[in-house]
C-alpha cells in the first residue's frame, strides 16, 4: 500500500510516481496464477485497495485504478476489480472463488442507464469532471474484453441455427454500447461552450467505440474473419439511429425511473 500512496501523492513526481508504479508492478509479479493461496492474498489485496479508493473523490479513484501496469494477471484482476467495486460502490468480495470470476456486466449497465441518477447521473448539479473521472474508471474495468468476448461467444455457439436466428436479445457488451452512447446523447455541449462537459462526453464515446469496435474485432478473429459489420466509424455512427433503438428499449427497463424532463440540463 504504500507504494501506492506514493504513487497517488499529488507531490510526486512522474518520475517517482512511475518507479512506485513499477514497483507495484513487480510484487504482483510474485504472485502465483495458479495458487489458491496466491488468489487469497490477491483478493485481500483488491479489497485494501477499494476501500482506500472508495474514501477517495471519482478524480482520485481514477488515478488510483490507472496507477497499474497491467503486466501481469493479477495486476489486471486487481485493477479490474477495483475499479468494477468503486464504479458499484460495494466492496469486492475476499472469497478467491467470487474474486477470480469475471465481473458481470449487467450492473454496470443498469448504472449507465441510470441518467437521471446516480454515479451517470446527468443533472443540473452533475460534475462533469467527476463524469469524466467515471468513465476512464469504467475504461479501465473493461480491460478484459476478450474474456467478455469468449463468453459471448461460447454461449452463441451452444445455439442452433433456429435458435439463433429466433434469439435476436442484445448481448450485455451491445447493450453496454447502446446505454453509453444514449448518456453522451444526454449530455448538451453546444458549440463546445462548456469544456467539461465536451470532455466527459468524448470520454464517454471513447469507452463506447472502444466497446463496440473491439467486440468486433475479436469476434472476428475468433469465427476466422468472416463476419461481416461496419468497419468505420462512420459506419457505426450512421447505423446508430435504427441499432440504438433495441439498445434503448433494454436498458431502459434496466434502469431505475428517473425524474422525467431534463430540459433544464439540456438547455443549460
Amino acid at each position: 500500500m504504500a507504494f501506492l500512496f506514493i504513487a497517488n501523492d499529488v507531490e510526486t513526481t512522474p518520475a517517482l510516481r512511475m518507479d512506485a508504479s513499477s514497483a507495484i508492478n513487480s510484487v504482483l509479479n510474485l504472485l502465483s496464477d495458479d495458487r489458491q493461496e496466491s488468489h487469497q492474498i490477491e483478493a485481500l489485496v483488491a479489497r485494501e485497495i477499494w476501500a482506500y479508493a472508495s474514501a477517495q473523490a471519482p478524480p482520485c479513484q481514477r488515478s488510483v485504478v490507472k496507477t497499474f501496469g497491467l503486466a501481469n494477471r493479477p495486476s489486471v484482476r486487481i485493477c479490474r476489480r477495483v475499479a468494477y467495486h468503486l464504479l458499484l460502490e460495494t466492496p469486492p468480495s475476499t472469497q478467491p472463488d467470487e474474486y477470480l470470476a469475471l465481473p458481470p456486466l449487467q450492473p454496470i449497465i443498469a448504472l449507465v442507464s441510470r441518467t437521471h441518477a446516480g454515479p451517470f447521473g446527468i443533472t443540473p448539479k452533475t460534475d462533469y469532471y467527476d463524469l469524466e473521472a467515471r468513465a476512464d474508471v469504467l475504461n479501465k474495468m473493461l480491460i478484459g474484453m476478450s474474456e467478455y468476448v469468449a463468453l459471448e461467444s461460447s454461449k452463441s455457439s451452444l445455439l442452433s441455427s433456429t435458435e439463433a436466428m429466433e434469439n435476436k436479445a442484445l448481448t450485455p457488451l451491445q447493450r453496454l454500447t447502446g446505454a453509453l452512447q444514449s448518456l453522451s446523447y444526454n449530455i448538451a455541449d453546444t458549440r463546445a461552450a462548456h469544456l467539461d462537459r465536451s470532455s466527459a462526453k468524448s470520454w464517454i464515446q471513447m469507452v463506447q467505440l472502444r466497446v463496440h469496435y473491439q467486440r468486433e474485432g475479436l469476434l472476428s478473429a475468433l469465427s476466422g474473419g468472416r463476419r461481416k459489420g461496419p468497419r468505420k466509424i462512420t459506419d457505426m455512427l450512421s447505423a446508430a439511429p435504427s441499432s440504438s433503438k433495441g439498445a434503448s428499449a433494454v436498458v431502459s427497463r434496466e434502469a431505475s425511473a428517473g425524474p422525467s424532463g431534463s430540459g433544464g440540463v439540456n438547455g443549460a
